[in-house]
């Protein structure tokens, strides 16, 4: 296999309005849905998709949930954001800041404005409209991730996986319930107060990050932190960086 990536498709809820943040809001090329006259036999899975021209030759598409799902042959399961994020690299703060209000008229939530990192970048963080809900969970776990290599050791790793389960397990599965209509008057209630308890906590560990001064090597931090945005699932968030700061 060579080490290329030729697309890149992302699981959304509504194709049309997809298909209007990106096209519209962010201005990236396509010939907007295509394929709506197929249907996998096998799998059930309907061809309507999207797919957007980058420069470099990369696509991205953009593909129902449900039908992706099915295309894969896996289990449909409640979204889950903060799996990764995709940086786009630019000249200037001035940059940065242009395209993170750009992404907001055109309907993003900004989960993180702007600012110089310990690492040596100015970057700011965007969801996308077909995003749940506005805490930044991208950005939160690749920053425990970070600090987690920067202090290097396995004792350092086995941390962040512990804050990282603890900050996300309890929302997801009371998200899950909450999705699946599997609740009565009686216990609504609970579910929405346990919700809104697991969102604080997230909100938490990013308020401590100002608290922590990281003095890990800076020649390093870079690539650590370039390393800690990997992990593909389906919701993200657009890193917007400037390569000023590098």
């Amino acid at each position: 296999m060579q080490a290329r990536i030729h697309v890149i498709t992302l699981a959304v809820d509504d194709l049309d309005r997809a298909l209007a943040f990106y096209r519209d809001g962010l201005g990236f090329d396509t010939e907007g849905v295509v394929a709506t006259e197929f249907v996998d036999d096998k799998t059930g899975a309907a061809g309507a998709i999207v797919m957007f021209n980058l420069d470099g030759g990369l696509i991205l598409a953009v593909y129902p949930r449900s039908e992706l799902a099915k295309d894969a042959s896996i289990p449909l399961t409640p979204a889950k954001s903060g799996e990764f994020s995709i940086g786009h690299l630019v000249d200037s703060k001035e940059e940065v800041d242009a395209l993170l209000a750009q992404a907001e008229a055109a309907g993003a939530t900004l989960t993180d404005q702007a600012h110089d990192r310990p690492w040596g970048i100015y970057s700011g963080y965007f969801r996308d409209p077909d995003t749940a809900h506005g805490i930044s969970d991208a950005f939160r776990d690749a920053e425990l991730l970070t600090r987690a290599l920067l202090r290097g050791g396995e004792r350092s790793l086995t941390d962040y996986h512990a804050v990282r389960d603890a900050v996300t397990e309890r929302l997801f599965h009371t998200s899950d319930e909450l999705a699946g209509a599997r609740w009565d008057e009686a216990r609504v209630g609970a579910l929405l107060r346990e919700a809104s308890d697991g969102m604080r906590d997230g909100v938490r560990v990013i308020e401590s990050f100002d608290a922590e001064v990281d003095q890990a090597g800076a020649s390093n931090s870079e690539a650590a932190h370039k390393r800690s945005i990997g992990a593909p699932i389906s919701r993200f968030a657009i890193r917007i960086d400037s390569r000023s700061g590098l």
